[in-house]
């Protein structure tokens, strides 16, 4: 297991190291590989962080530097190891579409839907997420996340939320703007609500986008439920303090009910059983 802490401007067999394990998760382009940590490197690093957790379950901190809680997630991407060992559950008193969003994205993550193979970014439970112009024509498919958000509320309220079907973050934000149905975080005020979609940004066109399944008390976490985390549909726990996080969408506008049953579900201490 590689131990050496890298940053830009790395180079030397650890890097390609590194490179090498991206490309084996699906977060390298194309074939060739490089023992230089460039930008380029830099932010597919950050794509990998974005999505997979730590030895201590917790997400990895997106900040480019692969230390060994991150040389442990690549070491540890896929099966057990990223089990988030979080118990879903639907918020009380949520209104009834918001609750078919989430039924819905629950229904997903029980099937245990994940890449096969590992890193491919395909599947045969997951290819019905993606266009079919992907699924005939290509063996590697693209980051699904957002795919996996529009498909997961057309199913549930049988329209594309955001009028069509979006498989860029960057694309379904600026779409939310113009639909009125977009929230920058700073101006949240009662969002983030369950079946919300989050929105996280780090520029140059890499995000990530998932649900927004229970919200803590205090309003600083959420549980959510998301697709292309670690490979897999999980269940995961943020804090809304992450930079990263930049908005939500609403989905449901027609329900403005914000009373609900807050309070998240956290992990327990690993090495006890519990879901995926």
């Amino acid at each position: 297991m590689g131990a050496e802490v890298l940053v830009l401007g790395s180079s030397g067999p650890q890097v390609l190291e590194l490179v090498g394990q991206l490309r084996e998760q699906g977060f390298w382009p194309g074939g060739s590989i490089t023992d230089a940590f460039t930008t380029e490197v830099e932010h597919w690093v950050h794509d990998f962080q974005r999505t997979h957790l730590g030895p201590d379950g917790r997400f990895l901190v997106v900040d480019g530097v692969v230390g060994p809680k991150t040389w442990w997630a690549l070491h540890n991407a896929v099966g057990e190891a990223q089990r988030s060992r979080l118990i879903a559950s639907v918020p009380r008193d949520l209104t009834p579409l918001r609750a078919r969003v989430l039924q819905v994205a629950l229904g997903e993550h029980e099937l245990g839907v994940c890449e096969r193979p590992n890193g491919s970014n395909r599947g045969p439970e997951l290819d019905k997420y993606l266009p079919d112009w992907i699924t005939d024509a290509r063996s590697v498919g693209p980051a699904w996340c957002c795919f996996f958000y529009s498909w997961v509320v057309k199913a549930a309220l049988g329209h594309w939320p955001l009028k069509q079907r979006e498989g860029s973050c960057q694309r379904a934000r600026a779409r939310a703007g113009e639909l009125k149905v977009w929230t920058p975080k700073g101006l949240r005020g009662e969002r983030p609500v369950p079946a919300d979609a989050f929105v996280m940004d780090r520029g140059h066109g890499h995000g990530h986008i998932g649900f927004v399944l229970r919200v803590s008390e205090d309003g600083a976490r959420i549980n959510t439920l998301e697709g292309n985390c670690g490979n897999r549909v999980k269940l995961g726990l943020r804090e809304l303090s992450d930079p990263e996080i930049v908005g939500f969408i609403d989905n449901v506008p027609s329900e403005t009910s914000t009373r609900f049953e807050r309070g998240v579900v956290d992990a327990p201490a690993l090495g006890r059983d519990s879901t995926r």
